[in-house]
């Protein structure tokens, strides 16, 4: 370090350096502070645990809103036409509570399962009423044809086709839209034959092609062919006559 000496020869120190801060330097930004923490204290983070607890613990030793009577009232609900969350809201209760007591309750799980039966015959005497019910097909105007309400009409055949799949997936056997081919013991017919061995398969059709052929015996010996073919030539000649 270079030091300047005075006219007796004796050196003198440097003046010190001095530090720059953001303060002598109006154009450089200043620090803005840290904002304060936003997680709560160990005091805090404690009360809302022991908070939480009371409420689990409250929960769990509730007792049951589960009686004879709330559970009839549910079923009588479904059993006329409403939703599981409509009768939930008429017993005071959550829609999940009806599904856990089906589990936690033998008796109301048979007595629901006799509700959902009755809900689809009330479904099909409903469907007759939509059917019938011309109300408000058609608006009127004043000095004009009416105007048929297309929206009223698509509502009412949603409505229909809403209560026609409930029915033909929770009461197929009795509602269902095709009719399978059943064998003995009413086992459909597509299951018995996959069931079967390729040896039991061939026995069945042979019994099949003899009881065909015992019925065309029987139709011939009756006379059915011969007007069948009839019926076939007078229905070919009265299409030529048309064509002409």
């Amino acid at each position: 370090m270079n030091r300047r000496k005075s006219a007796l020869g004796a050196a003198i120190p440097a003046p010190a350096m001095r530090r720059t801060t953001a303060s002598d330097n109006p154009e450089e930004p200043k620090r803005q502070p840290k904002p304060p923490s936003r997680r709560p204290s160990l005091k805090a983070r404690a009360k809302l645990r022991s908070r939480a607890a009371r409420k689990i613990k409250r929960a769990r030793g509730a007792p049951s809103l589960y009686t004879p009577e709330v559970a009839a009232a549910i079923c009588h609900d479904i059993a006329i036409g409403h939703t599981v969350a409509q009768a939930a809201r008429n017993a005071g209760i959550a829609p999940k509570t009806i599904f856990a007591w089906r589990l936690q309750h033998a008796d109301f799980g048979e007595l629901y399962a006799r509700a959902k039966a009755a809900q689809m015959d009330y479904f099909a005497e409903e469907l007759i009423e939509i059917a019938d019910d011309g109300s408000n097909e058609w608006i009127e105007r004043e000095g004009k044809p009416a105007l048929l309400n297309r929206e009223h009409v698509q509502r009412s055949q949603l409505r229909v086709d809403t209560r026609k799949w409930l029915m033909s997936k929770l009461a197929a056997q009795q509602y269902r839209d095709r009719q399978e081919l059943t064998g003995p013991g009413g086992t459909p017919l597509f299951d018995r034959l996959m069931n079967m061995t390729d040896a039991q398969r061939i026995a069945e059709a042979a019994l099949v092609l003899e009881q065909f052929k015992e019925q065309v015996r029987l139709a011939r010996e009756a006379g059915e062919f011969e007007r069948l073919e009839t019926d076939l030539i007078e229905g070919e000649t009265t299409k030529d006559v048309e064509k002409k």
